[in-house]
């Protein structure tokens, strides 16, 4: 399964790990072959945000998210992506930790049912349960 670490900047830049913690830890995700993506955002004040009230769109400026930087990981359940989140270099904020949506989870919300031929979930489907989950090992 897909999970996203998101770092939220309660206070921008406090918080912020050295530059090679945050490399380290990287190099571990790497290592444990679970890293599918990371970045870091530039500020919010660099940013813009869009809204939507029915058929208008607004643009403010500066972008109101606290969102600093992510990484997207492929754990086997979310315990061990949580352990991944316990393990990030950081002094202050918080990491939200979210599943990425499969094509089953949208099925079920939507209410539709998968077709007589098109077979089991995949990959990215949620599972009942997770073994034992070390990112250490």
């Amino acid at each position: 399964m897909r999970f996203v670490l998101m770092a939220l900047d309660e206070e921008v830049g406090k918080g912020a790990p050295p530059r090679p913690a945050l490399e380290g830890y990287g190099a571990e995700l790497v290592r444990a072959g679970v890293l599918l993506a990371a970045e870091a955002l530039s500020p919010a004040a660099e940013g813009a945000c869009v809204r939507f009230d029915g058929e208008e769109r607004i643009l403010s400026r500066p972008a109101t998210g606290a969102l600093s930087r992510f990484w997207m990981l492929e754990a086997a359940c979310e315990d061990e992506a949580l352990e991944w989140a316990r393990r990030l270099p950081l002094t202050s904020g918080t990491v939200d930790v979210r599943r990425v949506a499969s094509d089953e989870d949208r099925r079920r919300r939507t209410g539709q049912r998968r077709g007589p031929t098109s077979g089991p979930p995949g990959p990215g489907a949620p599972s009942s349960r997770c073994g034992a989950s070390n990112p250490a090992a």
